[in-house]
């Protein structure tokens, strides 16, 4: 399972990892595996609702 977060601060993300991370923690689950992949561009601004569109086109086909 997976979980998308688009943002232009890296604090942000942080935060957020932090945020999630402890709320599964105050559940009671004793152990929390959080794995973070970074796509950081500067070359062009490619917003997340772009990239859905782009894999709505392909299977609509």
């Amino acid at each position: 399972m997976g979980t998308i977060l688009e943002s232009d601060s890296i604090d942000v993300i942080n935060a957020a990892s932090k945020k999630m991370m402890e709320t599964v923690h105050n559940l009671g689950i004793v152990r929390v595996e959080v794995i973070i992949k970074i796509d950081s561009r500067r070359d062009k601004d490619v917003k997340m609702e772009e990239k859905i569109a782009s894999v709505k086109k392909y299977i609509e086909l």
